[in-house]
C-alpha cells in the first residue's frame, strides 16, 4: 500500500493509513493541491501560479495570497499526519509537488491503464486494460473545481 493515496475522480480526497481528508481549508488549497497533483515532479513558477489562481491581483497581493494557500495546503498533509517535506517542495520562486515517498493517485494509474490499452497487441488484453481503466474512474475529475485547467483536463479524461 502506498503511504499517500490520492483520489481525483469524483471530489478530491487523500488518504494515509486510518487518516483521510476530503475537505480543504480554502478552495484555492483543493485547487493548487489539483493542479500539482497533475502536473507533479514539474517545478511551477510562483507566478504563474498566481496568475492562474488569482489573475486579477496584484502580483505582491498574489503572492502572499499564494504563501497563505500553501500554509494552508501544508495544514493538510499535517492532518494526515504526513510529513511536508516528503511531497511539497517550494523554495522563493517555485512550488512542486515531488513525492520522495510513495504516492498512488488515481488519476496515474487511470492514464497508465489506458496507455496500456492503446498499446496492447491483442484484443483480451486491451479489454482487460480498458476494464481496469474504466474501473478508476469513479466520477468527473476533482468535481466541485471549475477553474479552466481544471475544465479541460475533466473533458480530457471524460473523451479518454
Amino acid at each position: 500500500m502506498a503511504d499517500l493515496q490520492v483520489r481525483v475522480f469524483g471530489r478530491l480526497r487523500l488518504q494515509h493509513g486510518s487518516f483521510r481528508v476530503e475537505t480543504f481549508p480554502t478552495r484555492r488549497a483543493e485547487e493548487l493541491l489539483a493542479y500539482l497533483l497533475i502536473h507533479q515532479q514539474a517545478r511551477h513558477g510562483r507566478e504563474k501560479l498566481v496568475d492562474m489562481l488569482w489573475p486579477d491581483a496584484t502580483l505582491s497581493n498574489g503572492r502572499a495570497s499564494l504563501s497563505t494557500t500553501l500554509w494552508r495546503l501544508r495544514s493538510v498533509f499535517e492532518r494526515l499526519d504526513v510529513p511536508v517535506a516528503d511531497y511539497l517542495q517550494t523554495s522563493r520562486d517555485w512550488v512542486s509537488l515531488m513525492p520522495s515517498c510513495p504516492l498512488e493517485c488515481d488519476h496515474t494509474d487511470f492514464e497508465r491503464e489506458v496507455a496500456a490499452a492503446e498499446q496492447a497487441t491483442d484484443d483480451a488484453a486491451r479489454m482487460q486494460r480498458w476494464q481496469q481503466a474504466v474501473e478508476l474512474y469513479h466520477g468527473s475529475f476533482c468535481e466541485g473545481i471549475y477553474a479552466e485547467w481544471c475544465l479541460r483536463e475533466r473533458e480530457r479524461l471524460e473523451r479518454l
